[in-house]
C-alpha cells in the first residue's frame, strides 16, 4: 500500500504497524524523519482548517440558511474531502499523543484488536463520510402535498384513450398504480371502472389522493409502501402502472416486483407527461431559475422521452414492449405555474421553506417582466411505455 510516500507490503498486522510508526512520527528508511512530522502536521493543520469549514456548512443547514442538498457537486466533493483530511490529521494528531501506549507494538510485537481498529479509523470514517454524504438531493413530495394536489396538472384524457387501445385501464382490471402521489393516473383508471390500488411511500399524498378520489366520487384502496418492496401477493394485478416518478425507483428492483405482481399476460405501464422546454420559452426560463436557486437539480433539458425505460423492463423478463408519445399545451396562469413549480422536486420538494419562499418571488417577478401573458401555453409531452409480462 501506499500512503505520502511510506510504501509498505504485508499482512494487516503489519501494515497496521507501519501505520502507527508513520503516525506518530518514527522515522523510516525510506521517509526523513522530519519531512514525516512535516506531513502529519500538514495533515492536522489542513484537516481542522478545512473541518471547520465543513462544520460551518452542517451549522448553515441547521440554522435553515442553506440546504446541503442544494450545494452544487463541486462543493460537496470539496467538504467529503474536507471530512478525509480531518480524519487523517486528528487521527495524526492522537496517534503522536498516544506514542507511549503503542511503543510496544512499533518495536515489532504484535498489535491487538483495538491497536489495529484504531489504525484503521480513517479508512473507516473516510467510508461512512462518502456513505451519508452522497451528492444527491433528497427529496420529499409530503413536505409540498398541498400545491401538489392543486397545481400539478394530471395525466391528459388523450393518454387514457390511447392505453385503452393497448388494453390498459378497462373496467374491472386490477390496477396497482406505483408511486401514485395524489393519484392523477388512479383516479383516470378508477373514472373507467378499474378497481385501483394507489401505493407510495409519502402518507401526505396518499392522503390528498384519497381526498381528490372521494371529491370525485371515486374508490381507490391506497397503500403506504415501496415501489420495490410492497408486500402484496404474486400475480395479484393486471396492469402495475407508474406515472411520472420511475427515475425515483431503485429501478431494477421496481421491474423485478412489477414482473412479480403481474398476473400472466399482465403489463407493465410506465408513463411520463413532462413539460418542454424550448429555445426562448417560458419553460426553459423557469429551469435556470431554478438551477439558479438549487444547483443539485440536474433535470433540466429533457425532452420528455425516456427510453432506458426499455431497458429496465427487457431485463426483468418483459417481451411486447411498445413506447408511444405525442405533444399537448396545458393552460396555466401565472399563480398555477407558480404553484406547479413549487410543487417540483427542485423546488418544494427539495427545498427549505425560506428558500420555496425566495425561488417563488423570484419567478413571480420573471412571469411579470418576460411572460405576462395569461393564461400561459405551456408545452407537454406525453410518452409511454407498454410492456408484456409472459
Amino acid at each position: 500500500m501506499r500512503h505520502a510516500g511510506l510504501v509498505h507490503r504485508g499482512s494487516p498486522n503489519t501494515t497496521a504497524r507501519a501505520y502507527h510508526r508513520w503516525f506518530r512520527g518514527e522515522r523510516d528508511a525510506r521517509m526523513p524523519g522530519s519531512r514525516n512530522a512535516m506531513i502529519r502536521r500538514l495533515h492536522l493543520i489542513t484537516g481542522l482548517i478545512l473541518f471547520g469549514y465543513l462544520l460551518t456548512h452542517l451549522l448553515n443547514h441547521a440554522l435553515g440558511l442553506i440546504s446541503l442538498d442544494a450545494l452544487e457537486a463541486g462543493p460537496r466533493v470539496f467538504l467529503l474531502v474536507a471530512w478525509l483530511h480531518a480524519c487523517v490529521g486528528l487521527h495524526s494528531w492522537r496517534g503522536a499523543r498516544h506514542a507511549p501506549r503503542l511503543s510496544d507494538a512499533a518495536a515489532g510485537r504484535n498489535l491487538t484488536r483495538r491497536d489495529r481498529a484504531w489504525a484503521a479509523w480513517p479508512a473507516r470514517a473516510m467510508l461512512w463520510g462518502m456513505a451519508v454524504y452522497d451528492t444527491g438531493m433528497n427529496v420529499d413530495f409530503g413536505r409540498t402535498a398541498d400545491d401538489y394536489a392543486r397545481y400539478r396538472a394530471g395525466f391528459p384524457e388523450a393518454l387514457f384513450g390511447r392505453l385503452d387501445g393497448h388494453g390498459i385501464g378497462r373496467a374491472g382490471q386490477r390496477i396497482l398504480d406505483l408511486g401514485s402521489g395524489t393519484g392523477s393516473l388512479a383516479r383516470g383508471f378508477a373514472r373507467r371502472g378499474a378497481r385501483v390500488t394507489a401505493l407510495d411511500l409519502s402518507e401526505d399524498l396518499l392522503a390528498q389522493a384519497r381526498a381528490l378520489a372521494a371529491a370525485e366520487g371515486l374508490e381507490i384502496e391506497t397503500l403506504r409502501a415501496p415501489a420495490e418492496d410492497t408486500g402484496l401477493a404474486d400475480g395479484a394485478f393486471d396492469v402495475v402502472a407508474a406515472g411520472q416518478c420511475w427515475h425515483w425507483f431503485d429501478r431494477p428492483k421496481a421491474a423485478r416486483e412489477a414482473r412479480r405482481l403481474l398476473a400472466r399476460g399482465g403489463k407493465l405501464l410506465i408513463c411520463h407527461f413532462d413539460w418542454i422546454p424550448l429555445p426562448g420559452n417560458m419553460v426553459a426560463a423557469t429551469e435556470r431559475l431554478i438551477e439558479a436557486h438549487n444547483p443539485a437539480w440536474t433535470y433540466g433539458g429533457d425532452n420528455g422521452l425516456h427510453p432506458a425505460w426499455l431497458g429496465d423492463a427487457a431485463r426483468a423478463g418483459f417481451a411486447g414492449i411498445e413506447t408511444f408519445s405525442f405533444d399537448s399545451e396545458v393552460s396555466y396562469s401565472h399563480e398555477a405555474w407558480r404553484g406547479r413549480i413549487r410543487a417540483s422536486a427542485g423546488v418544494g420538494g427539495s427545498l427549505p421553506d425560506a428558500r420555496v419562499a425566495a425561488f417563488d418571488r423570484a419567478l413571480a417577478a420573471l412571469l411579470a417582466a418576460d411572460f405576462p401573458e395569461q393564461p400561459l401555453q405551456v408545452p407537454h409531452r406525453a410518452f409511454a411505455v407498454i410492456a408484456l409480462a409472459p
